[in-house]
């Protein structure tokens, strides 16, 4: 669900499409461990919970 309504925003303000198909897999958590972008945005997650 996260993943669709971020596309269809990012398609709002005009994103591309490889750009938004890329976002989308990582609020998927694709390639969790391969992709280092991946790990940052589940790191900030644990650390905002945390606070």
């Amino acid at each position: 669900m996260h993943g669709e309504v971020t596309g269809e925003t990012m398609r709002d303000t005009g994103d591309n499409e490889d750009m938004i198909a890329y976002v989308q897999a990582l609020l998927r958590k694709e390639k969790l461990k391969a992709n280092p972008e991946s790990q940052i945005l589940e790191d900030v997650v644990g650390l905002v919970f945390l606070q």
